[in-house]
């Protein structure tokens, strides 16, 4: 009887151990870091994969003919001996036009939720500030990328480093396999640098610090019957996941419905055009 007890505890001991396994995997895909999906930050060589189009056809003034595309890999030009790369673009030609200079990303494969884009942004003068868009689609062709709605629209990069970030979930990509394009549409103004652009998929609690919706308020919380969600945006989607991501209620009202959710915790997602807020709640 004794082997048999040992037997025993020696098994219980390894569903507990594999148990522990389990709970950690599943804890770790919840709240582990991001996973990168694309990351360029431009040093040496035009990396592959990305291409250009020079869809203006204009000239380049001869104080910026180091452009010889629609856009090139140079120094930052206001720090040239730091060592950073990032790409540029222009638009100051001679005779003076529109730019047209479009810069695409390789394909990316988006997961189901909690997919950013970020990346860096600067002109060169404060008194000829370029601006740019930046598009998603699933074809990498101009005509696609005009055909959908912008992800973001500036129209004077201030000559300083902006980060900017977006949620790629808020234009419903999640889960399809896209590409970027990064589009300088300036008129007579001087150059335009990118650099360290970046596509992740990060849990729901990661995404928190990343929302650009602001003051956004949820109550009660617990709450048993309803959630109230009040912000300055328009709310244009609501969605609540389970602690591991899961999606299981999605709604456009600003009172959701959560009587017939289990007791636990869970996040809910509020997206604005302005980007997203997440919050933790608890169901009571």
């Amino acid at each position: 009887m004794k082997g048999y007890s040992i037997f025993e505890d020696q098994n219980t001991i390894m569903l507990k151990l594999i148990h522990l396994s389990f709970a950690v995997l599943v804890c770790s895909l919840a709240f582990g870091q991001p996973t990168t999906l694309l990351f360029e930050d431009f040093e040496g060589p035009f990396p592959a994969g990305w291409t250009t189009i020079n869809n203006d056809g204009l000239t380049p003034d001869t104080s910026v003919g180091f452009i010889s595309d629609a856009w090139v890999i140079t120094p930052d030009l206001d720090d040239p001996t730091s060592g950073d790369s990032v790409a540029t673009s222009t638009s100051w030609y001679s005779p003076a036009g529109t730019a047209d200079d479009w810069l695409i990303s390789p394909s990316v494969s988006l997961g189901t939720f909690g997919n950013k884009l970020s990346f860096k942004a600067k002109s060169y003068d404060g008194s000829f500030p370029d601006g740019f868009q930046v598009f998603a689609s699933t074809h990498n062709v101009i005509d696609s990328f005009i055909q959908q709605d912008t992800l973001l629209t500036v129209t004077a990069q201030s000559p300083y480093w902006t980060r900017y970030f977006v949620s790629l979930d808020s234009f419903d990509l999640t889960g399809q396999t896209i590409y970027l394009a990064f589009r300088n549409n300036s008129e007579d103004q001087y150059l335009l640098s990118l650099d360290s652009i970046y596509v992740g998929m990060e849990h729901p609690v990661n995404s928190e610090e990343l929302s650009h919706v602001p003051e956004v308020r949820i109550f009660p919380n617990p709450a048993s019957q309803q959630l109230n969600i009040v912000t300055g945006e328009t709310i244009q989607k609501i969605e609540i996941l389970t602690i591991g991501g899961q999606l299981i209620l999605s709604s456009k009202s600003d009172v959701v419905d959560v009587s017939q959710l289990p007791q636990g915790v869970y996040f809910i997602k509020i997206y604005t055009p302005v980007g997203f807020a997440v919050r933790k709640f608890q169901k009571s």
